[in-house]
C-alpha cells in the first residue's frame, strides 16, 4: 500500500483528479505537495475544500509533536495540524457535513437526498462512536504501542495513550527502541500495532524484546464503518 504521507499521484491520475468539479481535502502531505500545488494549472475552475478548516470549526485539531504521553514524535514539522483526523467518527461527522452542504449548494434540486444520504451515515458514525467510547471505557488497559503516529485523535477521543516507535518520520534509534522496550515491559504490554504502509521490522524487534506479538492495523481501508469497528475489536483484544 501506499503512505498519504509519500504517495505521488501520477500524471494521469493528476489528470483524472483535475477533471472533478471539486477536490475535498483532508491535509495529507501528498495532497500538499504533489496534489493541490497542481490542481488549479490543471483546472483552473475547479473547488478546493478544506475539510481541515470544516473540522476545527467544530473539534480541536491536534497538532504534531503535541504530548501523548510524551511519546508521540511525528512524520511533520512541529506546529504542523495533524492531518489524521478521519480516524476520530466525531470528525467525520463533521467531514460528511461539508460534504453535504456543498453538494446541496451545487445541486440543490437533490437537497433531500443528500440530507438523507448525509443523516444515515451520521447515525452509523454516532453509533459507531458510542460503541467506541462504551468499550475503551471498560478498560482498565489505556497505552498501546504502534509504529507510526497515526492514531493521535482515535487515542484522544477514547481516552489512550499512543507510544510509537517512529522518530520525526524515521527508523528509531537504538535508544528510542530500549526506551519503547522499557515501557512495554514495565507495563505488560505485549502487543505492537503496525500499518501495511510502513517497514514493520522494528515492531517485529520490540515485539521480539518483550516476549509479544505484532498486530496489523489499516487506517485506510475503503469501507470505513467495517475497517474501524475492526480495529476497535483488535485495540479491545489487545487491552482488556
Amino acid at each position: 500500500g501506499y503512505s498519504p504521507a509519500n504517495y505521488q499521484p501520477s500524471p494521469k491520475e493528476m489528470q483524472d483528479i483535475s477533471n472533478g468539479d471539486v477536490y475535498f481535502s483532508i491535509g495529507v502531505e501528498s495532497e500538499k505537495a504533489f496534489i493541490l500545488p497542481k490542481l488549479k494549472d490543471l483546472n483552473e475552475e475547479i473547488i478546493l475544500i478544506d475539510l481541515q478548516k470544516k473540522v476545527m470549526e467544530n473539534h480541536e485539531l491536534l497538532f504534531i509533536g503535541e504530548d501523548h504521553e510524551n511519546h508521540d514524535d511525528h512524520d511533520h514539522e512541529e506546529g504542523e495540524v495533524d492531518p489524521h483526523i478521519w480516524l476520530s467518527p466525531k470528525r467525520v461527522v463533521t467531514i460528511i457535513e461539508a460534504i453535504r452542504d456543498y453538494m446541496i449548494e451545487a445541486d440543490s434540486l437533490n437537497k433531500d437526498i443528500y440530507n438523507k444520504n448525509a443523516n444515515e451515515y451520521i447515525k452509523q458514525l454516532q453509533e459507531l462512536d458510542e460503541e467506541m467510547e462504551n468499550t475503551f471505557n471498560q478498560l482498565k488497559t489505556k497505552a498501546f504501542i504502534i509504529y507510526h503516529p497515526a492514531f493521535s485523535y482515535f487515542a484522544e477521543d477514547y481516552n489512550l495513550d499512543m507510544i510509537t516507535i517512529e522518530e520525526d518520520g524515521k527508523e528509531a534509534t537504538a535508544v528510542r527502541i530500549q526506551n519503547v522496550v522499557d515501557f512495554a515491559k514495565e507495563n505488560n504490554i505485549k502487543v505492537v500495532f503496525y500499518q501495511e504502509e510502513f517497514d514493520s521490522s522494528q515492531a517485529k524487534i520490540i515485539a521480539q524484546e518483550i516476549g509479544g506479538e505484532v498486530v496489523e492495523v489499516a487506517p485506510l481501508s475503503g469501507d470505513y464503518i467495517e475497517n474501524m469497528n475492526e480495529i476497535k475489536n483488535k485495540f479491545k483484544k489487545v487491552l482488556e
